[in-house]
């Protein structure tokens, strides 16, 4: 089965998929924010690279967005494109339409991208505050290699539509919150050597912050639409012809 992680930087998903075995992986990306002048805390590109290679994971570096995929037709059976598209300045569409073009019939892609509409930048809206990326670091950064656009799950559902994608799964989520307030529970246990109730754990002052934090996930991951990230599970029709020998032969 053959997969190809788009916009993949240092192979973080392939990689791990690779020890899984069962996929022969394929990884593009151009690589551009991992040069050593930049300082990217994941490391630089030729580190990425050689993880990468030891792994058998086959890398091209190319501007995709510009330049397209520069794959033949229908040559995956999967692509993931995960948090890729907010960082692309301008539209996507270009790029949708080149991931379905080296789709195999009936292969899949898993894309996932930031939730514009999510309820912390609702919040923080309601107190003036802009939920876009700090203007500071917006003003300051060049090049940036930062969020151009983020999409509700309406708009992204749109777009794969308008670029010919069908059975389109959508769900909105807060795993990266639960994620922290656990990780600060263990921090805390680990560095002091607590015990006893929750409470005596996590330190009676920090009782607002994770009863805030469970309101804001109980909230967030049950309501449609105001969790933080957007994952998308869809996959391609099979072609005429695979439909056509699927078919139980009609009676004489």
């Amino acid at each position: 089965m053959k997969l190809l992680d788009v916009g993949g930087g240092m192979g973080v998903n392939v990689m791990s998929l690779k020890k899984f075995g069962g996929f022969e992986t394929y990884l593009i990306d151009r690589f551009t924010e991992y040069e050593p002048q930049y300082k990217n805390i994941m490391g630089t590109h030729n580190e990425g690279l050689s993880l990468m290679e030891a792994l058998g994971v086959q890398v091209k570096r190319r501007d995709f967005v510009s330049d397209g995929l520069n794959y033949v037709d229908e040559s995956f059976d999967i692509v993931t494109c995960i948090e890729v598209i907010e960082h692309i300045p301008g539209s996507c569409r270009n790029l949708l339409h080149e991931i379905l073009r080296v789709l195999r019939p009936g292969g899949f892609i898993l894309l996932g991208c930031p939730n514009i509409a999510n309820l912390r930048y609702r919040i923080s809206l309601l107190f003036g505050k802009s939920p876009h990326v700090d203007i500071r670091f917006w003003h300051k950064s060049n090049p940036y290699f930062g969020y151009y656009r983020e999409y509700t799950p309406s708009e992204v559902r749109y777009m794969l539509q308008d670029a010919g994608f069908r059975n389109i799964k959508i769900e909105t989520n807060e795993k990266r919150l639960l994620s922290l307030v656990k990780d600060r529970i263990i921090q805390r246990k680990t560095e002091e050597g607590r015990k006893g109730t929750l409470i005596t754990k996590i330190g009676k002052r920090q009782v607002p912050f994770y009863l805030a934090g469970v309101l804001y996930y109980l909230i967030a991951n049950n309501i449609p639409g105001l969790g933080y990230s957007i994952s998308c599970l869809l996959y391609t029709s099979p072609s005429p012809r695979d439909l056509s020998t699927s078919r139980m032969p009609s009676s004489a």
